[in-house]
């Protein structure tokens, strides 16, 4: 930010005070502003030419270092449910860890299978093994 676009301490407590959730009329009073017309003043400080262009930096910076944490927790998940998929000692416990894990890299397998019109089993038999009804590879 150049010199002369420096923001104040009201606005930067203002800004803050946004960033954890407050309302612009509560972070405008908490900041240090004057509760006479404070949502007024509040919602033209919000739009200020230089308060806006911080405020959504602060919010991708924020927005990124979340991002960076669950990715983080993410991969240590994913560990841990490796772990119990392999050391569980019940076999319930093993495949729910799996299953698990399966899904939340989208490889859920299908659940249910519908077929319409009539199909003998040795018809259905084929497509499981990838054969055609003469029994020919697919």
């Amino acid at each position: 930010m150049p010199k002369g676009d420096k923001l104040n301490i009201r606005q930067e407590r203002f800004i803050n005070n946004l960033l954890k959730g407050m309302t612009q009329t509560a972070a405008y009073i908490e900041a240090g502003y004057s509760a006479k017309n404070a949502m007024y003043h509040a919602s033209h400080l919000a739009n200020n030419s230089k308060i806006k262009p911080e405020i959504e930096r602060r919010k991708k910076e924020q927005e990124d270092e979340n991002k960076f944490i669950l990715w983080t927790a993410q991969e240590e998940l994913i560990h841990g449910l490796l772990q119990i998929a392999r050391t569980a000692e019940s076999e319930a416990v093993r495949l729910a860890a799996i299953k698990d894990g399966l899904d939340r890299t989208g490889l859920k397998p299908v659940e249910k299978h519908e077929y319409s019109g009539e199909m003998s089993i040795e018809h259905i038999w084929n497509k499981i093994i990838g054969t055609d009804d003469d029994g020919d590879s697919v």
